[in-house]
């Protein structure tokens, strides 16, 4: 096997749950409820508060990348040379000098052979 003569081809395609509309939309309702459902900031560090809302914003992600339906495609292809088997038969059908410029069935078959290994 040469490298040539293997054909490797991948592909990334989405195919959303609903439309693409609705899921920007999604994003954007759950942009406007990180601002408007904060953390009560009395209650939480600084520190604990960017904690929480990465939390959520990587759940988030993580649900809008399922939604999105992801799949790769991986297609392999081995291109492999051909072989051809002809069969002919020494009968008497064979010596009919029936093929052009009247030769029998036999010696135009050899020619053609001939010519087509060359």
């Amino acid at each position: 096997m040469t490298i040539s003569s293997l054909i490797h081809t991948t592909s990334f395609h989405f195919d959303p749950t609903g439309t693409w509309l609705g899921i920007v939309l999604l994003i954007v309702v759950f942009v406007g409820l990180l601002f408007f459902l904060a953390p009560d900031k009395s209650r939480l560090s600084p520190a604990r508060r960017l904690t929480l809302i990465a939390l959520r914003t990587g759940a988030f992600l993580v649900l809008v990348f399922c939604m999105s339906k992801p799949s790769m495609v991986s297609i392999r292809q081995l291109q492999q040379p051909a072989t051809v088997l002809v069969l002919a038969d020494s009968s008497e059908s064979m010596n009919v000098a029936d093929s052009p410029n009247s030769k029998t069935r036999w010696e135009y078959l050899r020619e053609t052979l001939k010519a087509a290994m060359e």
